[in-house]
């Protein structure tokens, strides 16, 4: 196993890769002092590459008015529109609310369609659409704040309508009890003092062999203990029986082929018919989050494993 590189120089944080005829569009969350797009009243940095290897600046994603910081965008295709799905709120994460924007291509530029799409939850982040190749249906997968039981952010979905809007109420999917999964000890967070927080985030469902398999990441991004584990269902709207291994995350993790605090992942099928794990992982001095491209292979259990 040896090291892996980034496929960008730049600050990419929370991934996400959409193929395209003849290529493929990156979408990421830049640095919180990035300067690049502000002016220009655009957010998330958009490369393109035909070879998933050289990549090009192409321009800033989502075009809106709002003073927050942007979160991890995702985009899907539906009837011919390409709709990115992301957050924004307060640098640390307070107000942070998913919404959604709407563009003719997929460079953009996203126009925003309006309000928050939970305007109940004082918290939602890293929303993955999902279309269920068996029942034809749209779902939204995204992380949410629990303040019962193991306390933390956790993992809640619901139906999307043909506007690409919520159409049923949230249903929780996965929460945090693993050491690793720990966000922080002792956080005070809704001007509360709790001793254990939890973080399960940056979803990514994907269809395979008849079973839906959920990637996601858990723990403090800003940790080398941050990493990538999975949770298997046989029914899009689960029970997920979560990979068990109690000491990290099972598919990715930091010491992984020379990685730091992997995370944040997504998966997608290239021009040549494989799949690839798309996350972020710190450089060297942990100063920035760049984006990291591997091929996601399945064994004889149908298990995904990453090709380091």
């Amino acid at each position: 196993m040896g090291e892996l590189r980034p496929v960008w120089s730049g600050y990419m944080a929370d991934p996400f890769i959409q193929r395209v005829s003849g290529g493929y569009y990156a979408y990421g969350t830049d640095a919180a002092d990035e300067p690049v797009f502000k002016k220009t009243r655009h957010h998330f940095p958009v490369l393109f590459s035909k070879d998933l290897k050289r990549w090009e600046l192409v321009g800033g994603a989502v075009q809106s008015d709002l003073k927050c910081s942007f979160w991890a965008p995702e985009v899907v295709e539906r009837d011919g529109k390409f709709y990115i799905f992301y957050s924004c709120g307060g640098e640390q994460g307070v107000g942070q609310t998913t919404r959604v924007a709407i563009a003719d291509k997929p460079e953009g530029p996203f126009i925003p369609a309006g309000a928050p799409l939970f305007p109940s939850l004082p918290f939602s982040i890293d929303a993955s659409p999902f279309h269920d190749p068996v029942s034809g249906d749209w779902f939204l997968f995204f992380s949410r704040d629990f303040l019962n039981g193991n306390a933390g952010t956790g993992i809640a979905m619901c139906g999307l309508g043909p506007d690409m809007k919520p159409l049923t109420q949230p249903k929780t999917i996965l929460r945090g009890s693993r050491d690793w999964q720990v966000y922080e000890r002792n956080r005070h967070w809704y001007n509360k003092t709790w001793r254990t927080w939890y973080t399960l985030e940056g979803t990514k469902v994907v269809y395979h062999e008849g079973r839906y398999v959920l990637f996601y990441s858990g723990g403090n991004w800003q940790t080398k203990g941050y990493g990538v584990n999975y949770a298997v269902a046989e029914q899009v709207q689960g029970p997920y029986k979560p990979a068990n291994d109690p000491s990290g995350a099972a598919l990715l993790r930091s010491g992984m082929a020379g990685l730091r605090g992997p995370g944040h992942n997504s998966v997608f099928t290239g021009l040549d018919g494989r799949q690839y794990i798309v996350f972020h992982a710190w450089n060297e001095d942990l100063t920035m989050r760049q984006m990291y491209i591997a091929p996601l292979s399945w064994n004889a259990k149908g298990e995904p494993e990453v090709e380091l």
